[in-house]
């Protein structure tokens, strides 16, 4: 009895604060989606230029 007791209080309130710790620290995932769209971003103009470029001449 004791255990789902503490568990419902511990875990849910053990794992909130640590979460929200890590948020901050979550800012990693999001200059990862950052460098995918950098990436994808960057090869696309690249290659729009030239088939603009080949269509104006």
């Amino acid at each position: 009895m004791d255990h789902p007791r503490w568990s419902t209080v511990s875990p849910s309130e053990a794992p909130e604060p640590p979460e929200a710790l890590e948020h901050p620290e979550a800012s990693p995932p999001t200059a990862t989606m950052n460098s995918r769209v950098s990436p994808s971003d960057a090869p696309e103009p690249p290659e729009a230029p030239p088939p603009t470029a080949t269509m104006y001449t």
